[in-house]
């Protein structure tokens, strides 16, 4: 049944960019179906570190709460 919901809500929002918080607040993999040739792996779990965007520079010299602190990994 959750997965007939997610498929409804996919045809309903299309192009909205729902999907991207949809997939990992259902901690679900993501997989893409376009993989370029050289690529080997077009999955995305949700534990991985593409799911944390960095914070851009400008924001971190603006907010002094911030401290210089870098989501790990970039």
């Amino acid at each position: 049944m959750l997965d007939a919901i997610a498929f409804e809500r996919r045809k309903e929002l299309l192009g909205e960019g729902h999907r991207w918080f949809d997939v990992k607040r259902t901690s679900r993999n993501l997989v893409r179906t376009d993989c370029p040739a050289p690529a080997l792996d077009c999955a995305l779990a949700p534990a991985d570190r593409e799911w944390v965007w960095p914070i851009p520079q400008g924001e971190i010299d603006a907010n002094a709460n911030i401290n210089n602190q870098q989501t790990s990994g970039y």
